[in-house]
């Protein structure tokens, strides 16, 4: 299991009791679905639009908008597929007005994105899938840009499960010198996960904790 494995299982812990919650109004919950959610909307959004501002917006008004229809909402195992036609529609919306404010200038490739986006589809996990091969590219990259020995160390390490003690053996270093090398790599992945991550997630810890 991978970086990217362990951080989308930690944002999609929310079990059907937690979902029930949710549909009975408890801000807490709602709060915890928010952080959950937002950086797979966030994506979707920005990947569609190029516009950080503009997905910021989108998204936020869809968490608006489920708030205020969760009383409509009669099973709490539907609310994730609810949330994501709420966005979509958001998109459709969006896609339209700058259709009229454009004057039709570029309604091919309005047209093209509309017929993208209603592609997805609201009973399958899109979000997910998207934000989840996101992650993963963003890990690979961090990877990549490891000093080679530091790379080879840390792949050992937390992709073969390797001891440090096997590690050192096999490369001819001191242990001490491999326990070192998985704390670099480390320190520079998450350093360059930030580059990834910055409204992303860590907005959403800081600002809605």
């Amino acid at each position: 299991m991978n970086y990217s494995d362990i951080a989308l299982r930690k944002l999609l812990q929310m079990n059907e009791e937690d979902l029930q919650k949710l549909l009975e109004g408890d801000q807490r919950m709602f709060r915890r679905y928010f952080k959950q959610q937002y950086p797979k909307m966030f994506l979707f959004c920005n990947d569609f639009f190029h516009d950080e501002l503009l997905a910021k917006d989108i998204v936020q008004d869809t968490f608006v908008t489920l708030w205020e229809k969760l009383p409509t909402i009669r099973d709490a195992s539907a609310i994730p597929a609810y949330s994501f036609r709420i966005l979509k529609n958001r998109c459709l919306r969006e896609i339209r007005m700058r259709a009229i404010l454009g004057r039709f200038e570029q309604m091919d490739i309005l047209s093209l994105n509309e017929a993208e986006l209603a592609h997805y589809d609201a009973d399958t996990d899109v979000l997910g899938t998207l934000f989840s091969e996101e992650l993963d590219h963003a890990y690979k990259r961090a990877i990549s840009r490891l000093p080679e020995r530091c790379k080879q160390v840390f792949l050992l390490s937390r992709e073969k499960n390797m001891p440090y003690k096997d590690i050192a053996r096999d490369l001819g270093i001191s242990q001490r010198t491999v326990e070192n090398e998985v704390y670099r790599g480390l320190k520079k992945i998450k350093g360059y996960l930030k580059e990834f991550m910055p409204i992303i997630i860590l907005e959403t810890l800081l600002f809605w904790g």
